[in-house]
Formats: C-alpha cells, structure tokens, sequence
C-alpha cells in the first residue's frame, strides 16, 4: 500500500498512543475507569516515545505521521480525559431544569479541555511550530495527564475539580513558555508515568504505595503545568534560538531572523545551513 510509504519507525508508537486513547473511551463506556487511567498514561509514554525514536531515527522531513501524531493526541489526552472527567463527575438529574449548578460546572469544564485543547494544536498547525526547545501553551499530553492523574487521585469536590480542569485547559491555550523535556528528565518522567499506570494496574486502590505513586506523579504533573506560568513571570528563558522546530508532532521551519541581525552571505551563509539541525520533536 502507498500509504505506508509516509510512514516512519516513530509512528507506530503514534499509532498505538491513538490506539490507547480509543481503548480508554470504550473502558470508560465500560465503567472501568482504572484501566481507563492506566490506558491514558500509557498513551501518555507511546507519545513519548514517539519523540524519542523521531529523533533518532526520522529524517526531519515533513512526514504524514507528523499530522497524524496531533490527532492522536487529541483523541487520547483532550477527548479521553474529558470523558472520564464527565462520567465520574456530573451527576445526571431527573430533567434538564433539575440539574445542580455544580454539575453544570462540570459538563462546561469538560467541553472547555476539549474546545480549547482541539484549538491549541490547530494553533500550532497554522504557526507550524515554535522555537525549537519549547512549546507555547500546556501541551495537550501534560494537560491529559494532569486531568487523568487528578481524576485518578479524587478526593476533590465537583467545583475545585472543574477548577483545575478548567485551568489546565486555559494553559493550553496561552502563549506561556512550557520546556520540552528530554534526556535523563524525560526518562524519569516516563519512568513514573509507567509505575503509575502499573499501580493502578496491579494494587488495590487501598495501597499506600498506589497512592503515593499516583500523588508523586500528579504532583510532578502539575509542577509541570504551572512552570510556564512561572517561568514568564521571572522572566526565565526557555527554549533554544535558532531553529524553529515541532511542537505535538508537526513539521519544523527556519527561524525567523532576530530583529537587526544580518543574515550571513557568501560562505558563511552555506557554512550555517550544513551545520543546521531541524528538530523533529514530536
């Protein structure tokens, strides 16, 4: 088939984190919210090994997997988050009019994370990316996993959930600076995701050490969430200049020259385009 002549070795890891997103929405049709959470977080570490393997092994060019890594995303940590937030949450009344404002609450934090997450990524579609080395609003997968960790953990009320949910999904969708975390960060972050999910998996709910692997996680998720926030506010840089590479799985571009900088001519000029690097960051 012709179509998989565009794939590359990162997608398969794409494909599967959309395969894990639509198995936790069945789950959730099921009542099976646990396996739900642990499929969620699961999708959480195929995205991230996505990037890593693009990394190694993509070539940098513009590739249908780069499309096809922001879908999944937003099937697996705008969709599915949102869903299991609802279910376990909003309390349907006998009639429309009976419906307690707090479940209202509720049902409208819900279609905010999926509105507002489905405008992040289309904003990064048309911008194509921005400079290499972070991301400009909450990324979709740190806003999921913070949903799914914060409904996984409970022990919050109807309002202050729908609070923090809301939250997270106006962060998707500021301009604040949120780093990309890589290298020994990003395999112990992963490392955590995963002994979340196999918490949830094999120890009862009951478990002191379920418990604490899942609040370590989502407080590391939501240090995460709020280091943009902190990181504009003490005028922290982020980010690499230079390259302008991909935010959720998008095609790079060149950077945009600073301001009153020339642009090098003659050798220079061939000297700097060899020792470019795009960044295929998914």
């Amino acid at each position: 088939m012709s179509i998989l002549r565009l794939l590359r070795l990162a997608d398969a890891f794409t494909i599967a984190n959309a395969a894990l997103g639509f198995l936790a929405i069945t789950y959730i049709s099921d009542g099976k919210y646990v396996l739900a959470e642990a499929l969620i977080l699961l999708a959480v570490v195929a995205d991230g090994l996505d990037g890593i393997v693009a990394r190694r092994f993509g070539g940098g060019k513009e590739k249908m997997g780069d499309y096809l890594d922001i879908m999944a995303d937003y099937l697996s940590f705008c969709v599915a988050p949102a869903i299991l937030f609802y279910q376990l949450y909003f309390d349907i009344a006998a009639t429309p009019l009976s419906t307690r404002p707090e479940d209202v609450l509720v049902g409208i934090s819900a279609g905010a994370f999926v509105t507002l997450g489905l405008l992040r990524l289309a904003r990064h579609v048309a911008k194509a990316g921005p400079l290499a080395g972070r991301f400009q609003g909450l990324p979709t997968t740190g806003a999921g996993l913070f949903a799914t960790l914060l409904v996984a953990a409970g022990g919050l009320g109807d309002v202050v959930a729908s609070l923090l949910i809301m939250g997270a999904a106006w962060l998707m969708v500021t301009e604040l600076p949120y780093p990309k975390v890589r290298g020994a960060s990003a395999y112990a972050s992963g490392a955590l995701v995963v002994a979340a999910a196999a918490a949830m998996l094999l120890l009862p709910g009951s478990s002191p050490i379920q418990r604490t692997t899942l609040f370590a996680a989502l407080a590391g998720a939501g240090l995460y969430a709020v280091s943009g926030w902190a990181f504009a506010v003490m005028r922290i840089p982020v980010g690499l200049e230079g390259t302008q590479g991909a935010d959720d799985g998008a095609p790079a571009r060149p950077a945009t020259p600073i301001q009153g900088s020339r642009e090098p001519t003659g050798a220079h000029a061939r000297d700097r385009e060899d020792s470019q690097e795009v960044d295929p960051d998914a």
